[in-house]
């Protein structure tokens, strides 16, 4: 810059200080850039987060419902079975056929329902669950009174231990 005798302000030169106007702009365009790109990364960052933590919260609510369903089922079959072995062996039967056929087409009803009631607990798992369940309906089939008290004990361990229920 020269300064004009003339004119106290400087007047400007032809290219000289041109190169540290452009300077400043170029950072200061790469500046605004660079918090611009940060903020979306940071947005898309926070959005996966929040994303997991969401279907953390869906599977757990899944797991949760599937779990009560399973031992309700469970409950149900003992409770049926009770009232089974009641009637034989209470010297109870007193020819109530009607009554037998009623506890039996509600034992039929339960086992229509052990697809719908623990096929979540399959699929959702995990693997330790999925195993206990399966194992707890063997036992049922099997129609072994400890293999059931072992395997619905382990049902109930899994269970809790994947709900973050505690002991």
């Amino acid at each position: 810059m020269i300064l004009d005798a003339a004119s106290p302000s400087p007047i400007p030169t032809p290219g000289v200080g041109d190169g540290a106007a452009i300077e400043g702009l170029v950072l200061a365009a790469a500046s605004g850039a660079g918090g611009v790109l940060l903020t979306i990364v940071a947005t898309l960052i926070g959005a996966w987060i929040q994303g997991r933590r969401e279907h953390a919260r869906w599977l757990r609510e899944r797991r949760y419902e599937a779990v009560v369903r399973a031992y309700g089922l469970t409950l149900a079959f003992e409770l049926n079975t009770a009232k089974q072995m009641k009637i034989a062996t209470g010297n109870r039967y007193d020819g109530d056929v009607d009554r037998i056929k009623r506890l039996q087409d509600e034992a039929d009803e339960l086992y229509a329902t052990v697809a719908e009631s623990l096929t979540p607990l399959i699929v959702l798992g995990p693997a330790e669950l999925r195993a206990a369940v399966l194992a707890l309906q063997e036992a049922y089939e099997a129609d072994d009174d400890e293999a059931r008290e072992r395997a619905g004990q382990k049902f109930q361990e899994s269970a809790r231990k994947v709900l973050r229920l505690g002991a």
